[in-house]
């Protein structure tokens, strides 16, 4: 394995969850659900570690949110160069 760090999920071997009688194959894949909350979650660990570091961290905001627009497009000017 060529990576500097490894997370296992613990997905299943074949990534299905359920089976049934009447279906040839397993199926339900789980790892889109958990790839998601483990990629949420360190991404959560990193901002909190920069925040601790006393770093106001880059966080974009939901398009929900009241102000986001301005926010966000805040974001993308100070970081431009990240965006081209």
């Amino acid at each position: 394995m060529y990576c500097d760090l490894h997370i296992d999920n613990h997905v299943p071997f074949g990534d299905a969850l359920l089976e049934h009688d009447n279906v040839a194959v397993p199926f339900a894949p789980s790892s889109t659900i958990i790839r998601a909350a483990i990629i949420n979650s360190v991404i959560a660990l990193a901002i909190a570690s920069l925040a601790e570091k006393g770093i106001t961290p880059p966080v974009f905001l939901s398009g929900n949110v009241d102000g986001a627009d301005e926010h966000n497009e805040q974001l993308m000017k100070k970081h431009k160069e990240l965006f081209s």
